[in-house]
């Protein structure tokens, strides 16, 4: 093995292996044709995604669902995650199906981003990193939010954010500075229109706390 593709095995292999844990600690998710059947997933989130589904898979967007109580607004909703573009591929699948998918793919996502923030911006070991998306990931805020699919939609971004927030208080480094305002921008936008405003505001808040205390730690540096 050539020393280039020794460090691209090294680099791919940490990441690599944080999804693997994901699939395996969620593995009658990844594994088995069980579906989460209880509390709000199943009473919820799978007639709303269903309704939706069907809506975008006619060409229609679904302003308003005449199946609930005598007619309700469904867009305005924005638990229904109608305008998320994640949400949009899964419209072939089933609901239940669907929201499997959702989960695995964000749980993959938070722990990704949690490794990266750790590799990229802290500067960790490639281990540190992983044990990094490990604990954020598959720790008990995050996977408690399995049974509400939004909230862990935007949640899985929140790791992501704190990258650009970095990035962008840490000026002398790459990218440029549009890039990083642009990148945090877009998480903010996505963590928005997963439908859980909420997220958005805590992760809003951490960010500017972050940025405030890298921002003092800069101006007292020697």
């Amino acid at each position: 093995m050539t020393s280039a593709r020794r460090r691209t095995f090294a680099r791919v292999l940490p990441p690599l292996a944080l999804l693997v844990l994901v699939a395996l600690f969620f593995w009658k998710l990844a594994f088995t044709n069980l579906i989460l059947a209880r509390g709000d997933t199943f009473l919820y989130f799978y007639p709303y995604w269903q309704y939706r589904a069907q809506a975008l898979l006619a060409g229609r967007l679904p302003l308003w669902n005449p199946l609930l109580f005598m007619g309700a607004p469904f867009l305005a909703n924005s638990q229904a995650g109608v305008l998320y573009p994640f949400n949009w591929p899964l419209a072939v699948f089933a609901a239940p199906v669907a929201v499997k998918i959702a989960v695995l793919a964000h749980v993959g996502l938070a722990a990704l981003g949690a490794y990266t923030f750790a590799r990229r911006a802290l500067g960790q070991s490639a281990l540190a990193a992983v044990m990094a998306g490990v604990l954020f990931a598959l720790g008990g805020y995050v996977t408690a939010q399995v049974e509400h699919v939004n909230q862990l939609q935007g949640l899985a971004w929140l790791p992501w954010a704190f990258l650009f927030a970095h990035r962008l208080a840490i000026r002398s480094k790459p990218p440029p500075v549009r890039q990083s305002i642009l990148g945090l921008a877009i998480v903010f936008a996505l963590q928005l229109l997963a439908g859980h405003a909420q997220t958005l505001v805590i992760t809003g808040v951490g960010v500017a706390l972050y940025m405030l205390v890298l921002g003092i730690a800069g101006a007292r540096a020697p």
